[in-house]
């Protein structure tokens, strides 16, 4: 958003002295800005959450699973006969 006319010199960019301080506050203000940077760097804290959890789920899944279906079974079986250290 620099006008036409600024003039390099040495790598470095001049600015005109037409950017007047409506131009710097505006670029103070960009600067200061730093939602989208949040926002970004909780997406990522949420997807990495997300992850860890499903690797969780998918490394425990069939061990749960066996204990659920044990638990089920004496639940089921009216005389205890199906529950372990019983019967």
């Amino acid at each position: 958003m620099l006008h036409r006319d600024a003039k390099f010199r040495s790598g470095r960019q001049v600015l005109p002295a037409k950017i007047g301080a409506e131009g710097i506050a505006m670029v103070g203000s960009l600067r200061r800005d730093e939602d989208g940077a949040s926002a970004v760097e909780y997406g990522l804290l949420v997807a990495g959450i997300g992850a860890v959890i499903a690797l969780i789920v998918f490394v425990l899944g069939g061990a749960v699973r066996d204990q659920l279906d044990s638990v089920q079974a004496c639940v089921a079986s009216a005389d205890g006969s199906a529950c372990p250290g019983e019967g």
